[in-house]
């Protein structure tokens, strides 16, 4: 079923959007891909749906118009398979009994050796194909019985196939991780699986199945803790799925009011394995990249020899500015590490939330800050920008001595809480924090301002900002607040302070103030 050199596509679509429109737009979204990749001369091998927005009336349509389509394209070529996994929305209407409900919850430890050993079919896992999935346990059957080589596992939705070409081996693993859920205000912490599952769905033990394939794609309804599996069989191991909290071992479709789908390649060739996001263009990481593993001794790299330079005019030149009373600071990280996140381990983590896994070249935060802004809740955005915020009682003695010097202005690009805590500490008729996301620049004050360029992180009202302000509007607050900046800098001494000289956010920083020349470039960037 693979193409030559051992190339597979998936299309994987998760719950559909409610509105009428949203639903045709990601219809036609996922035609269009298929269109797409015929046209490119290549094939669809896997239709997979990843949880439906219950009742699978309108998925399992879907599904099917995508595979005649498909076939309709390539009418000599078997058409792709259709894989429904369940998720949190097709839980059936009627509640499963206290006893069951009771096993997989807080009796879980007590029934799992029992139910693996296929010791409670009657007991757990026939309410939970008739009364908990009756409809995408139908589905699925119906879809899997089809599949040559399938391998049904115990659990409703829980199977496994492998594709062989050239040599090549894919397997595809389907998995219900929310089969403990059983009620609406689950635990979230409740989905998941385990290797006793994953054996029951491949017919044997996982991770010597897994080692068995070149590349092996779990796919599931939602989102999960993962088992442990040794570092020969997670790497090569990736895992989708179509609802559920972001992270670093899993890839989610993109649940957008109009587009729900991926489109994913899996080529296994002899010299590596990779999954591949078409629309994206980029490659995702396997299950065990996103895993702590144990560092190698790290042998220190040669330093670079230090262009030569007199240290003493250069401070003078740095005193005789600061001493009249002119100069801006620009802070784009620290003044010291206080145990708080800085703006680029904030994208790191943006990125890692937003696509699903880290890119391979990691974009700028205004770009990750995009992405985030569509695929996370303010909710999860707020708890990752927590991280750049200290508490309001910490001491924070070097920021005050910063505010303490002789500046015009401080521009803060840090997205910290750290010097409003310092200028609380400071006379009030001296300094004044500004936020520009909300206030614009005003006359001529008898303080100078610390003016927040991305908003205060700890507000309660709007979220902070850090879209790219070279391109936004030039007329709102923040707007304003960069072209003075911009103004400073042909006018007066500004002082750009950073932790490291390498770090990307400096250089984003010299970019959107207008420092974009080949003199300026980010040091290992092409």
């Amino acid at each position: 079923m693979a193409e030559p050199g051992g190339s597979v596509h998936f299309l994987c679509f998760g719950p559909l959007p409610g509105e009428p429109a949203g639903r045709a737009a990601a219809e036609e979204a996922m035609r269009a891909d298929l269109d797409r990749l015929h046209a490119s001369g290549r094939r669809l091998d896997g239709i997979l749906v990843l949880g439906t927005s219950g009742g699978c009336g309108e998925a399992r349509r879907i599904a099917e118009e995508l595979q005649t389509r498909a076939f309709e394209a390539r009418p000599d070529e078997d058409p792709p398979v259709i894989v429904p996994v369940p998720g949190p929305g097709d839980r059936g209407a009627t509640p499963v009994g206290p006893l069951v409900a009771h096993g997989l919850t807080t009796g879980w430890p007590q029934i799992s050796p029992g139910l693996w050993r296929g010791q409670l079919a009657d007991d757990i896992v026939r309410p939970l194909e008739t009364q908990v999935f009756p409809r995408l346990a139908e589905w699925h059957t119906a879809e899997t019985r089809a599949i040559g080589g399938w391998t049904r596992g115990l659990l409703p939705g829980d199977g496994a196939v492998r594709w062989r070409s050239h040599g090549r081996t894919i397997g595809l693993v389907s998995v219900n991780t929310v089969f403990r859920m059983v009620a609406d205000d689950a635990d979230e912490t409740l989905a998941g699986c385990s290797l006793e599952q994953l054996a029951q769905a491949v017919g044997q033990d996982f991770p010597a199945w897994a080692r068995g394939n070149d590349l092996t794609l779990l796919c599931a309804g939602r989102t999960g803790a993962l088992p442990a599996l040794p570092a020969d069989a997670g790497a090569s191991l990736w895992a989708v799925a179509g609802a559920g909290e972001t992270g670093r071992e899993w890839v989610l479709t993109p649940g957008q009011a109009d587009r729900v789908h991926l489109l994913l390649r899996a080529d296994a060739t002899a010299d590596r394995a990779a999954l591949l996001d078409t629309a994206a263009r980029r490659t995702v990481r396997p299950v065990g990249a996103a895993r702590p593993a144990v560092a190698a001794p790290q042998v220190p790299a040669p330093r670079r020899s230090e262009e030569p330079y007199e240290a003493k005019p250069l401070l003078d030149a740095f005193y005789r500015h600061a001493a009249t009373a002119r100069m801006a600071l620009v802070l784009v990280s620290g003044p010291d590490d206080d145990g708080t996140i800085d703006t680029d381990e904030l994208n790191r983590r943006l990125a890692d939330a937003a696509f699903g896994a880290m890119p391979e070249a990691l974009p700028p935060l205004h770009e990750t800050w995009a992405a985030a802004r569509n695929r996370l809740s303010p909710q999860q955005l707020r708890q990752h920008l927590g991280a750049l915020c200290l508490p309001a009682d910490r001491e924070v003695r070097t920021a005050l001595r910063l505010l303490r010097a002789p500046w015009s202005c401080v521009y803060d690009f840090t997205g910290s809480n750290r010097l409003a805590i310092a200028a609380r500490s400071v006379t009030p008729q001296t300094v004044s924090c500004v936020n520009a996301v909300e206030e614009p620049p005003t006359g001529n004050r008898p303080v100078f301002d610390v003016v927040a360029m991305h908003g205060r992180p700890d507000d309660e009202g709007s979220l902070p900002d850090f879209s790219d302000a070279a391109s936004g509007p030039a007329t709102d607050a923040r707007g304003l607040w960069f072209r003075r900046l911009r103004a400073q800098l042909l006018t007066q001494p500004v002082l750009f302070m950073s932790l490291s000289p390498a770090g990307p956010a400096l250089w984003e920083t010299l970019r959107a103030v207008g420092w974009s020349r080949a003199s300026w470039t980010s040091p290992g960037s092409s």
